[in-house]
């Protein structure tokens, strides 16, 4: 059965408390449209923004995480401006959520190693790429690894994609919340503690 949609938080502390939950979701739910999230960062080039997979929300320390290519255009941003942000948007509960975060980046450690193993070897897949992503290519072949279907598992070893694997860990440094509703528009500001104040929809 469907969850059924938020209603506008009578407090900041009920508003806040539904983020925390609403994100737990989003993270541990592939069929919630928050499993998916817009981005941000700020590179050598300006600014970019792409989807990424929601990959998990741990409550207590206020962290996002999702994966990448180690080449990719974004790890060059992170590394050089770690300040983010995520955009999530509920269609259902008419709920969106901005955060602002500060990334960390995890190749060949334990956290990405843990991370890594909690793929499954289809998703492992898509770090066997022989150049960065975004690379230009003459052909579609051009580029990708050995192992270009899920046929061909069987004969792969996923595990020498590692190297090819980051993890970014994004500590929430604030968050803004707006729920649309009929009965009128709600948005606030919050701390990663809780404390948060309300602001004009």
């Amino acid at each position: 059965m469907s969850e059924k949609p938020f209603a506008p938080p009578a407090s900041l502390e009920a508003g806040f408390a539904a983020c925390l939950r609403l994100l737990g979701r989003a993270a541990a739910d592939e069929r919630s449209p928050m499993h998916t999230a817009a981005f941000a960062t700020r590179g050598p080039e300006g600014f970019g923004v792409r989807t990424v997979v929601f990959r998990a929300f741990h409550a207590a320390g206020r962290l996002l995480d999702c994966h990448s290519d180690i080449r990719a255009g974004k790890i060059a941003a992170v590394r050089l401006d770690p300040r983010v942000e995520w955009l999530f948007w509920h269609p259902r509960h008419q709920v969106q959520l901005r955060i602002a975060a500060e990334a960390s980046l995890h190749s060949q450690d334990a956290d990405a190693e843990t991370a890594w193993r909690a793929l499954s070897p289809a998703t492992r897949l898509h770090y066997s790429a022989r150049t960065m992503p975004g690379t230009e290519i003459g052909t579609v072949q051009d580029g990708i690894g050995a192992y270009t279907a899920y046929a061909d598992l069987p004969a792969a070893d996923p595990d020498a994609w590692f190297p090819n694997f980051c993890l970014i860990r994004c500590r929430m440094t604030s968050m803004e919340a707006l729920w649309l509703s009929r009965e009128g528009h709600r948005r606030a500001r919050f701390s990663p503690d809780g404390s948060g104040t309300w602001l004009v929809p």
